[in-house]
């Protein structure tokens, strides 16, 4: 099995009422929302711990939600992280693709992989040469 996979359905399944309650009209409870915010801080600094990993961060509508590692930039990459994801939800639609669940943008030195968590993300950097599926993996 795949760590951060196991992660992410982990939050999805338990906390799945206050990811569709951000898109909905019905907010969910506050000790809800705050416990899914400490699990979610939680995984950014997991996933930030890996070797490999420059950072993690987890955005909701181009805003920071939480951070960990190298830091500086973290705004910046929030908001272009929310854009890519919207157009990239967009383009998965045209394609027929189904449900966006990741992105991954690679540089000449640095790549971020982006994954959806409802209407969030969350962004892992590293250096263009990791290999985030095995670094992840465990």
């Amino acid at each position: 099995m795949h760590w951060l996979g196991d992660r992410l359905r982990n939050l999805r399944d338990e906390y799945g009422d206050v990811l569709h309650a951000a898109t909905s009209q019905k907010p969910a409870p506050s000790w809800e929302r705050e416990a899914f915010l400490v699990a979610l801080g939680g995984l950014v600094r997991d996933v930030a711990a890996h070797a490999g990993v420059i950072g993690a961060f987890a955005e909701y509508e181009g805003l920071v939600v939480d951070v960990a590692g190298a830091e500086e930039g973290a705004e910046a990459l929030a908001a272009a992280a929310s854009r890519m994801v919207q157009e990239g939800r967009e383009a998965a639609g045209m394609v027929q693709l189904g449900d966006l669940q990741q992105l991954l943008l690679v540089g000449e030195s640095r790549k971020v992989a982006l994954i959806v968590l409802g209407p969030m993300s969350v962004g892992v950097v590293a250096s263009s040469d990791v290999r985030l599926g095995r670094v992840l993996a465990r």
